[in-house]
């Protein structure tokens, strides 16, 4: 299968110029993966620690079952099966006391009920509190609130709860406190890991350095036709309207495109941004 647009530039090569790159490369696209760092992973990436002289993950990248475009990715450079998965989440308590979270044989939205109920973290309170919210959850009709806390507030969440689970869980899932997280992510999340089925919640972690887990992408994207060039830092690009490409302006050179893809965290786009040209709409 061959694309329109023959060639892209990806900036950016943490997990979505990475996985960008490769569906991209395996469909047709001459694409061109250019990143700032000498190495593949954005923030979740691995480096050499020098006082142990042991590869280190800088930002140990957790999955679920419900991250199906990530494990696509990983399928897509043979790395699946370094994946190693498992159902439950054990809780542990500063006095040592654990509980697990994880699927039962019942059906799905019920099959995390039953270790939910027998957890000893939380008390009958919490478990009330929880069943409530999940309920709402589950049922139809637009929640009026902003963030997660408004509505957690609203659905008089025990401390216990807040605490030990939405904190825990959710805050730690979305990287941002209660009160900042939107609302319809937060039901996103508790659906998919918790409400969906069991094999959206299982947990996924790294068998081998993220380091090695990336790897292969050079040599998929070589083998497609396309390239991946580290430590090349891009300052800006240029839509060209008679040649109908891309001009991309880096410290090690210029490169062209028919199309651009900025994969960057936003105070990286906020940099690069003002320096690209306005979009009227036709180059879309």
């Amino acid at each position: 299968m061959t694309s329109q647009k023959q060639s892209v530039t990806i900036v950016g090569a943490g997990i979505a110029g990475m996985s960008a790159a490769v569906a991209l490369a395996e469909v047709g696209y001459r694409v061109q993966l250019l990143e700032r760092r000498a190495y593949l992973g954005g923030r979740a990436s691995s480096y050499l620690h020098p006082g142990v002289d042991e590869v280190i993950d800088n930002c140990q990248h957790a999955l679920f079952g419900c991250c199906t475009n990530l494990m696509s990715f990983y399928r897509r450079i043979g790395v699946d099966q370094q994946i190693h998965w498992t159902s439950n989440m054990t809780m542990i308590e500063p006095n040592g006391r654990r509980s697990q979270l994880g699927p039962s044989p019942l059906p799905a939205p019920m099959h995390g009920l039953p270790k939910l109920l027998s957890a000893s973290t939380f008390s009958l309170q919490d478990k009330l509190s929880l069943a409530r919210a999940f309920t709402a959850i589950l049922l139809p009709g637009e929640a009026k609130e902003k963030s997660l806390g408004e509505w957690l507030r609203r659905h008089k969440q025990s401390e216990g709860a807040m605490n030990r689970f939405w904190r825990l869980v959710i805050a730690s899932a979305l990287n941002a406190e209660l009160d900042t997280i939107s609302l319809p992510y937060a039901i996103k999340v508790i659906r998919e890991l918790f409400l969906n089925s069991a094999e959206a919640g299982s947990m996924g972690m790294s068998r081998v350095p993220l380091s090695e887990l990336y790897a292969p992408v050079q040599p998929f994207l070589e083998a497609h036709g396309s390239r991946l060039h580290l430590q090349t830092h891009v300052e800006g690009a240029e839509w060209n309207e008679v040649q109908k490409q891309w001009k991309i302006h880096t410290r090690a050179g210029d490169f062209t495109s028919d199309a651009l893809l900025l994969a960057l965290p936003f105070e990286a786009l906020e940099k690069l941004l003002p320096s690209l040209p306005s979009n009227d709409g036709s180059q879309a």
